[in-house]
This record gives structure tokens, sequence and C-alpha cells, in this order.
């Protein structure tokens, strides 16, 4: 569990308000949310994905 908070954490610090915008921004944040999990947490052969969705329950921009 750390290294998934360290590693949400480290990708949301570098994310700007354009990169939210819209249905768009908001997809490209799950998936890339859902591909950095995945990295973390798959089997070392890399064969299946772990984590299949992501919620977001809230979000807020300042």
């Amino acid at each position: 569990m750390p290294q998934l908070t360290d590693s949400l954490q480290e990708f949301l610090r570098n994310l700007d308000q354009d990169d939210l915008e819209g249905s768009a921004g908001l997809h490209r944040l799950r998936s890339e949310i859902k591909r950095r999990f995945n990295l973390i947490l798959s089997d070392p052969a890399g064969r299946r994905d772990v984590v299949t969705d992501v919620l977001l329950r809230s979000l807020l921009t300042q």
C-alpha cells in the first residue's frame, strides 16, 4: 500500500489543471492511475492486470 500511495502522490503532483479538463482528462487520469498500479501489483511476467478499473469518488483542483 505505501508504494501505491507514493506512486499516486508523485503522479498527481506533476499534473496541472489543463491535464484534467473535460471527460477526456478524467479518462486519462483513470487510465494512468490504473497503469501505474498494475506496474506495481502485477505478477513478474506482467501477464495480467490486477487493477481493472478506477473509481474517483471526488476530485478537487486548486
